[in-house]
C-alpha cells in the first residue's frame, strides 16, 4: 500500500485553473471533453472526475521531483507544464491527485503558509502541520465566501459572529449554504480583531444592512464576498455542508459576489474519511 503524499510546505508557483487542468488531461489522455463532462456529472465535481479518469497509478513520484518542477515552472512552455503535471498526477493515488490539483488551484493551504499567519491571529500552526503530517483528516483551505447572517455579541465591545456561505449551484442558479463562522469587531482595547483596514467600515455596513431576524441571528443583504483562510477543516456528518472548520480568519473584504467558491471545492481538498470506500 502506498504512503499518502506529504504536501506540507509545498506551494505552487502559479495558479492553474480547473478548466486548464481539464484541457491538459483531455489532450494528454486523448479523451474528448464531452466524456470528461459526463464523468464529472457522475463523480460530483471536476476535481474528482479528473482524479478518477487517470485510472490506477503508474510509477512513483518523489517530493524532490515536485519541488524541482515548481522551481523550473516559470521557464517552461505550456506543453512542458502540461506534460509535467500529467506525469505527477498519473503517479499518484486518487486522493493525492485531488489534493495536488487543489494545491495547483491555490485552494489547499499547507504548513508553510500557515506559519506566516500564526503571529497575526495568535493561533499556532504547528498543530495543523502535525495533523497533516500524520494524515489526520484535517486541512487548511482558502475560499471566497459570501456573508449570509450575523449575530450580535457582547455589550461592552462591538462584535458580530458572521456566517459565510459557499455556492451549491452554477452561477445561473446559485444557492448558498452556510459553512464558516468568524467573529469580527473590536477587542477591549478598541483594536480590530482581524486587523483589516476596513473592519470598522464592515461593522458600519452590517448595521445598515440588517434583515430578517431568526432568534438572535439576523440576515443581511447577500452581496458581500470575503476571502477566508480556514484551518482544521474536516469532514462532519453533523454539518449541512458536510464539513466543519475549527478556525476561520477573515483575510480581506472583496465587496462583490463574483467568483464565490463552490461547496465541492472545499470537499475536493479534504482527505477522504476511512469509511469513504475510495480506491485508486
Amino acid at each position: 500500500m502506498r504512503t499518502k503524499f506529504n504536501f506540507i510546505g509545498l506551494e505552487a508557483p502559479q495558479k492553474v485553473s480547473m478548466g486548464k487542468l481539464k484541457l491538459w488531461l483531455s489532450e494528454s489522455l486523448g479523451m474528448p471533453m464531452w466524456l470528461i463532462a459526463e464523468s464529472q456529472r457522475f463523480a460530483g465535481s471536476l476535481n474528482e472526475a479528473l482524479a478518477l479518469v487517470l485510472g490506477a497509478p503508474e510509477g512513483e513520484v518523489s517530493r524532490l521531483y515536485i519541488e524541482q518542477g515548481f522551481a523550473q515552472w516559470g521557464g517552461w512552455t505550456d506543453g512542458e507544464q502540461r506534460a509535467w503535471v500529467f506525469r505527477v498526477l498519473v503517479s499518484m493515488e486518487v486522493e493525492d491527485r485531488r489534493r495536488f490539483m487543489a494545491l495547483l488551484n491555490g485552494r489547499l493551504v499547507t504548513g508553510s503558509a500557515l506559519a506566516g499567519m500564526a503571529g497575526r491571529d495568535g493561533a499556532a500552526s504547528s498543530g495543523t502541520e502535525t495533523e497533516m503530517a500524520e494524515n489526520i483528516a484535517s486541512v487548511s483551505v482558502k475560499v471566497r465566501a459570501v456573508l449570509l447572517y450575523v449575530r450580535p455579541m457582547g455589550r461592552s465591545v462591538l462584535q458580530y459572529e458572521l456566517t459565510f456561505g459557499l455556492r451549491t449551484g452554477e452561477e445561473s442558479e446559485v444557492t448558498y449554504v452556510g459553512c464558516f463562522k468568524a467573529v469580527v469587531g473590536t477587542d477591549e482595547a478598541g483594536v480590530a480583531i482581524h486587523g483589516l483596514t476596513d473592519e470598522l467600515s464592515l461593522l458600519e455596513w452590517i448595521g445598515s444592512n440588517l434583515g430578517e431576524r431568526i432568534g438572535p441571528i439576523r440576515g443581511v443583504r447577500v452581496s458581500e464576498v470575503f476571502e477566508l483562510h480556514c484551518d482544521g477543516v474536516q469532514w462532519s456528518k453533523r454539518h449541512k455542508a458536510g464539513f466543519k472548520a475549527e478556525r476561520v480568519r477573515v483575510v480581506s473584504w472583496l465587496r462583490d459576489t463574483a467568483g464565490v467558491s463552490g461547496l465541492w471545492e472545499v470537499r475536493d481538498c479534504l482527505p477522504r474519511p476511512k469509511d469513504f470506500g475510495q480506491s485508486g
